[in-house]
């Protein structure tokens, strides 16, 4: 009799500690879709492969792991290089920038209007885990300021070094999309020289161009929001230049966000120009607030240490099959 009380007892507790986990895991069935995890794996993982793996973990967490494979990879295909930007023939003469930003502008409101994810552009691609930690406090700061429709020109965060902040850039990106399509989100990573990826110009053009290209999207009743994250870090030197023409061009059409994790750095930005720049308003004076708390931390390390265990499964199945 005491061991078929200990039995009962150990299911119980069981279906407890999934339940715990569910709620830790902060993707539910009702909103799986809700993130959609761009993936830069050197081979792609197909759903079936991974998920029969992770099941028994997923059944306690409440999660189809089908599913987010899904999402996975149907976020790596809208995420590759943007083609259609691509195409466009590089700015030869200043003189061509008006013209030059209404054929971007067409070709970006074009493939936005293919997906949600699609309304987002990340140059370079970003890597992010198949199971991120969503919810992060900087996620949130992320999320608020860019539902800050009011705020125009330049808006400056921070926080410190470790709290995630390009995944939950990424993250927050990736939400503010599905619904609000008439945005248009371009996240810039570690090098400022790649908006002449993204404007397809020489780097003596990006402000004739993108002066154009506000207005133009504004007018056709699409915000254009360009996020400029890990490249003011140290300082802001004599970038700042260009970062004072991104505000004037942005001012009262859409935002640049600059995220970095100096508060030196965030304040001078804020001074750049007056009524255009500024550190957000969103912002709390306490950094110390961004930091991960104990449950974000070990939901990290439980999501590290399945996909480590997928890997190491993965690796002894191709290494059985070398002949």
């Amino acid at each position: 009799m005491a061991k078929r009380r200990f039995k009962i007892f150990a299911l119980v507790l069981s279906i407890l500690v999934g339940k715990f986990f569910l709620a830790l895991i902060e993707i539910p069935r009702t909103t799986q879709d809700r993130y959609r995890r761009p993936s830069k794996t050197a081979r792609p993982l197909e759903p079936p492969t991974w998920a029969t793996y992770l099941d028994p973990i997923a059944s306690a967490l409440g999660v189809s792991l089908t599913d987010i494979g899904k999402q996975v990879l149907d976020a790596n295909k809208h995420y590759r290089p943007i083609e259609e930007v691509k195409r466009l023939e590089r700015l030869e003469n200043v003189n061509d920038a008006h013209q030059h930003a209404i054929l971007l502008a067409k070709k970006l409101m074009d493939r936005a209007k293919t997906s949600q994810e699609a309304r987002n552009i990340i140059v370079p691609n970003i890597s992010l885990p198949l199971i991120p930690v969503n919810g992060t406090e900087f996620q949130h700061l992320v999320t608020s300021v860019l539902s800050d429709t009011i705020s125009t020109g330049v808006s400056a965060i921070h926080a410190e070094p470790g709290t995630g902040k390009s995944v939950a850039v990424a993250l927050a990106m990736l939400m503010w999309a599905k619904h609000n399509p008439k945005c248009i989100t371009v996240l810039i990573r570690g090098n400022l020289q790649l908006l002449e990826d993204f404007f397809r110009v020489s780097e003596a053009y990006v402000t004739a161009v993108a002066e154009n290209l506000f207005p133009i999207l504004s007018d056709a009743g699409v915000r254009l929001q360009v996020v400029l994250d890990n490249i003011f870090d140290k300082e802001l030197g004599e970038r700042g230049e260009m970062l004072m023409s991104l505000a004037r061009a942005a001012f009262e059409h859409g935002q640049v966000v600059v995220v970095t994790q100096s508060r030196e750095v965030a304040e001078e930005v804020g001074l750049l120009n007056g009524a255009r720049t500024r550190v957000s308003p969103h912002q709390k004076c306490n950094v110390s607030e961004y930091r991960w708390n104990k449950m974000q931390a070990s939901r990290l390390l439980l999501h590290l240490n399945a996909t480590a265990k997928l890997n190491d499964r993965r690796n002894r199945r191709t290494q059985s099959r070398e002949p």
